[in-house]
């Protein structure tokens, strides 16, 4: 008794989700109509209001320059940085070509792709499949300027106490792995690091930091030290992950 109640329920969550899709489609800012309407155009698509239970058979990938036709600044700027590859974002998408549509799944999609900082849009889109039954998922993003320069310095009585200066590189190769180098300055020494990063190793749900700096005397140019971090994560990026775990070693050594 108890099955065939559990299951009469789920039947009518998924029945009422239906409905309420359909009636009570997304809503999105102005630039993302905008956007949505100019590849719904040029693609040629049509959005299908009520893909629940539809067999997905194909999984299309949009991503979009950070400087654009309707952006003030000619497009010829966007050879000076990277744009995320369709395969990065492909792989993390939940939802899976030949399964039913799931829009709890493209939900977590869509919350996985706006926690990177390098995507300032995102958007997860059903359309018209091939034929009736079908539908298609549609993944419109659009990256962020992925070179950072960043500067500080302090100064005091003495003339100047600290200088650093990073230079970064937020998806190198389109892949969305960040590559760093750092100049920290001492009145008796400096140091030379380096930093980096992956959000995914080898395509699986694992990410990969590390960073590691030498500190050498200004007056004798010999090492005085060295520090950094190393560290792995496997992070919970569906409802249904089964387990999260991260692991780091921090090491410092320095007069």
């Amino acid at each position: 008794m108890n099955r065939r109640i559990s299951s009469g329920f789920i039947a009518l969550l998924v029945t009422v989700g239906h409905d309420a899709l359909a009636a009570n489609p997304p809503k999105y800012s102005k630039y993302e109509q905008e956007t949505i309407d100019e590849v719904v155009r040029d693609k040629k698509l049509k959005i299908d209001i009520a893909p629940t239970g539809k067999l997905v058979e194909g999984i299309d990938i949009v991503p979009l320059e950070v400087i654009e036709q309707r952006d003030p600044v000619p497009g010829f700027v966007n050879i000076f940085h990277a744009t995320t590859k369709k395969y990065v974002i492909e792989r993390q998408v939940l939802q899976s070509a030949g399964a039913a549509w799931d829009q709890a799944l493209v939900d977590e999609t869509a919350r996985n792709l706006r926690s990177n900082a390098q995507l300032s849009v995102v958007i997860c889109l059903p359309v018209q499949g091939s034929a009736p039954g079908r539908v298609r998922l549609l993944v419109i993003t659009k990256d962020v300027w992925s070179l950072r320069l960043n500067e500080e310095f302090l100064a005091g009585g003495y003339g100047l106490q600290e200088y650093s200066l990073e230079a970064t590189e937020e998806n190198l190769a389109g892949t969305q792995q960040v590559i760093l180098g750092r100049f920290i300055y001492f009145p008796q020494s400096y140091t030379l690091g380096a930093e980096f990063f992956s959000p995914r190793v080898e395509g699986r749900w694992i990410t990969l930091g590390a960073d590691a700096n030498i500190i050498i005397n200004r007056n004798s140019g010999n090492t005085e030290g060295t520090y950094g971090t190393v560290g792995a994560s496997r992070p919970l990026y569906s409802n249904s992950t089964a387990w999260s775990g991260a692991l780091t070693t921090n090491w410092e050594n320095d007069v």
